[in-house]
């Protein structure tokens, strides 16, 4: 497996080109002409397309936003007849939670949520990017210059997302366990802002986040900060990916609308990977960040481009990525026992979407 995985990081590093609310429900959607670009006598002059409304999530960083946003500014979500709005999160399991009450239709979820998708709450639709975001940074005052040196420390991360698998994998390396003792170090369940505030005024003595928020620690922090692990020092075992999950029921009573949705994210991916600083651009204004912050977390992940998603594929790379994932998550017991791929990732949406973004160019 370490070799199948080490040849997809290459193949990653070689193809991919670059990167990745209210509660009112959505008004009832209306019929629309849309005009077709087709003007041939042969092909008919428009198209009825039925325009839906949908609320998705997204993260507040470059890789959890970059996709939608793109979508949007590039004028695929309204190709696909889709009028969007764009909700905010910062993990991915309030996102699943709000999709099952009706709140999202579609949302963007980082590694560690996949393991509800395992577990039935959701299902994969779109596969995303390969990241390499994560890092464990702490306090160097608190007396911390190795991982061993975390013994009866405090961690702040967010539980369900991928900075928690990568404290469980630093903390494992190092021989180290959770817990309160002298011997054991506490891991705190933290939404990530609070994260960031908490170890800069000293209430915890490390942190794990991502993107922005690795940003603003270390900005915050200074010299006083040292990052102590991070996503790519475990590639050999575990391989960050992140997805669009769309519900279970929204799949079997509406796959056109998925269908839509997917088209749009695939023909997105491929502008994006091309005009990265565009896309940051994009994310700034979205999220209200200035534009330095977002460019730093430029190269952290590599985005599944349609024709790398297309080969990964065809040689099977693809479900390598997710069964390692997923035999991660039951070394965790974040998961009950082994789940067959097909239950959960949905490959009959993604394909036609790479097919209709190619065959854009």
């Amino acid at each position: 497996m370490k070799k199948i995985i080490g040849i997809v990081l290459v193949m990653v590093m070689i193809l991919s080109l670059g990167i990745a609310c209210t509660n009112e429900p959505a008004e009832e959607p209306v019929k629309e002409t849309v005009e077709s670009e087709n003007t041939s006598e042969e092909a008919p002059a428009e198209t009825e397309l039925e325009v839906r409304e949908i609320r998705v999530g997204y993260h507040t960083n470059l890789g959890g936003a970059g996709c939608v946003i793109t979508a949007e500014k590039m004028g695929y979500f309204a190709e696909q007849g889709l009028v969007v709005e764009l909700v905010p999160f910062t993990s991915g399991p309030p996102e699943i939670a709000a999709m099952a009450s009706g709140d999202l239709q579609f949302a963007y979820i980082g590694n560690g949520a996949h393991a509800l998708a395992i577990n039935g709450q959701a299902e994969i639709i779109s596969p995303l990017q390969i990241g390499n975001s994560e890092k464990l940074i702490a306090r160097k005052d608190s007396g911390i210059e190795t991982m061993e040196d975390l013994k009866g420390k405090k961690i702040a991360t967010t539980f369900g997302t991928s900075g928690e698998v990568v404290v469980d994998l630093a903390l494992a390396k190092a021989g180290l366990e959770r817990g309160t003792g002298a011997d054991q170090v506490e891991v705190i369940n933290m939404e990530t802002g609070g994260a960031v505030t908490a170890i800069i005024s000293g209430q915890v003595d490390a942190v794990c986040v991502w993107e922005q928020y690795m940003v603003a620690v270390i900005d915050g922090l200074g010299e006083n900060s040292i990052v102590l692990a991070q996503t790519a020092d475990f590639q050999d075992e575990f391989i960050a990916i992140s997805s669009y999950l769309a519900t279970d029921k929204l799949i079997e009573e509406d796959p056109e609308l998925v269908q839509r949705f997917v088209n749009a994210l695939q023909k997105a991916l491929k502008y994006q990977a091309a005009n990265k600083e565009e896309a940051a651009a994009w994310v700034a204004e979205l999220i209200d960040v200035d534009l330095e912050t977002i460019m730093a977390g430029i190269d952290n992940a590599s985005f599944i481009t349609p024709d790398l998603a297309k080969e990964m594929l065809e040689d099977g790379s693809m479900d390598a990525i997710f069964q390692l994932q997923q035999d991660k998550f039951i070394e965790a017991e974040k998961v009950d026992g082994l789940v067959p791929l097909d239950e959960y990732l949905h490959y009959e949406f993604l394909i036609p979407a790479i097919e209709f973004a190619l065959a854009d160019e």
